[in-house]
């Protein structure tokens, strides 16, 4: 009899507040201590006046006022009425649209990134047009893969990312081989894997999604009666992937664009000063602030749109590297990706495509060239450090001259030059021109000539 009354009078407290009584399950008490505990969190004199209250329809500020002086100490108990929830998303909206159409997007998202995480400002970049680029029409995509020292920050830089991002539109996951297809995704998703260590069947499909970027991958089995079944995977599925090398095939890491974080002792230093002012200030990692709200309602609101983007100036952009015809598309993609999350101030043509302009290539360029020459050879950081480590010692050095370079184990090195496990495509010995290695006696000579570094690989515009 006691759990009824204590049933009926918190549902109507619950009614009262505004809250949904579904959402709410009791547990059942076995014992008269328990249902007594249970009482005394709730406030049961609290519950009982507010609900006579609301029964005898009292005025609603009088009752918020006593059930806020006797029920005070439970506010997660209390939900805003309808009218205030409307302002508050009424709020968000007028600001995001104030950013859109007068502001510059990109720059409030990456702002309230670096907020979240110190530095590795390139990275956001890259993981932010990959997610403009899936509302292109006419986009292979962008696939960003972020690689570092264990540590250093790399995982923590995308979790900040997705933590601006709508939840619906973001999974972190592992995934085996063939779960993808069964997962029933919608199109537009982001899949972010952390530390990925892919099996080759699961890189076959990842590199089957991103090529069909525009379109369904269908994966045909036979389901339990065997009959035949197809399992699509949708359109414009973008991966995030981190791990400390590029340890994918080169077939692969020809999708993706790679960027490393900033293992200086600067950014240290600074990591270390956030870390500081949190535990003085008790700062959540990833807080709740209207910020963030802003940052996923933008998000939002490029995810309801579609468009074919064009780039009114591609005939004046001076491309002098060639030999990789993946590169180029890939960075009119991210001129599209700038281009789309600032739809709100871009003009249309006759057909209705969007057109980028001057600050959308500016915004590209600048994020291209700084890893131009990493993705012509689809080098990480380490690997740069540790060509020019081989450079300095005249270019012949063993691998005990690498190790005291680099400060790393002779595994390391082995690692670095032959790609790891059966990937051996992603070894420098493979990728970059003028690396060999030669026996002279018991140890191995690594031999580099440096022209690798011959070619032009940045992006210009003729006029600009």
């Amino acid at each position: 009899m006691c759990y009824k009354l204590y049933n009926i009078l918190f549902k109507s407290h619950l009614l009262a507040n505004g809250l949904n009584i579904a959402t709410f399950s009791f547990p059942s008490m076995t014992s008269k201590n328990n249902l007594i505990e249970q009482l005394e969190k709730i406030g049961v004199i609290g519950l009982a006046i507010s609900t006579l209250l609301y029964l005898c329809s009292y005025n609603v500020v009088l009752y918020r006022y006593y059930s806020q002086i006797v029920c005070g100490s439970y506010p997660y108990l209390r939900k805003c009425n309808m009218s205030e929830e409307n302002d508050i998303t009424n709020h968000i909206r007028t600001a995001v649209e104030q950013i859109m159409e007068n502001e510059d997007p990109v720059e409030y998202i990456l702002n309230e990134h670096q907020k979240l995480h110190i530095g590795d400002k390139e990275i956001a970049k890259t993981l932010l047009v990959s997610i403009g680029v899936q509302s292109a029409l006419n986009s292979e995509g962008i696939q960003p893969k972020v690689n570092g020292a264990s540590g250093k920050g790399k995982t923590h830089c995308c979790k900040a990312m997705k933590h601006l991002m709508p939840p619906e539109w973001i999974i972190e996951t592992m995934l085996s081989d063939k779960v993808i297809y069964r997962m029933q995704l919608n199109s537009g998703v982001v899949i972010f894997c952390d530390d990925a260590d892919l099996s080759p069947s699961l890189e076959g499909t990842i590199k089957r999604a991103t090529t069909n970027f525009q379109a369904e991958t269908i994966f045909t089995t036979l389901d339990k009666e065997h009959k035949v079944k197809s399992l699509p995977i949708p359109p414009h599925i973008v991966w995030w992937l981190t791990s400390i090398d590029d340890d994918q095939s080169l077939q692969l890491l020809n999708r993706q664009l790679s960027a490393g974080v900033d293992e200086t002792p600067d950014q240290d230093r600074r990591v270390l000063e956030h870390q500081i002012d949190q535990a003085l200030t008790g700062k959540m990692a990833f807080p709740e602030t209207e910020e963030v709200r802003i940052c996923r309602e933008i998000i939002r609101t490029i995810k309801q749109k579609e468009f074919v983007v064009k780039i009114p100036f591609a005939k004046d952009i001076e491309w002098t590297n060639e030999s990789n015809r993946r590169n180029f598309p890939l960075f009119c993609d991210i001129m599209a990706g700038f281009a789309i999350f600032r739809f709100k101030q871009r003009k249309l043509d006759e057909t209705g495509a969007l057109l980028a302009d001057l600050k959308d290539f500016i915004s590209a360029a600048e994020l291209y060239n700084k890893r131009a020459k990493n993705q012509q050879l689809k080098i990480t950081n380490k690997e740069e450090e540790l060509l020019a480590a081989i450079k300095e010692l005249n270019g012949r050095a063993t691998y005990e001259d690498l190790c005291k370079k680099l400060r790393v184990g002779s595994s390391r090195i082995s690692h670095l030059l032959n790609g790891k496990g059966g990937n051996h495509d992603s070894g420098l010995l493979y990728k970059v021109p003028g690396l060999s290695t030669e026996q002279d006696g018991k140890k191995t000579m690594v031999i580099f000539d440096g022209s690798y570094e011959e070619g032009n690989y940045e992006v210009k515009l003729r006029g600009v």
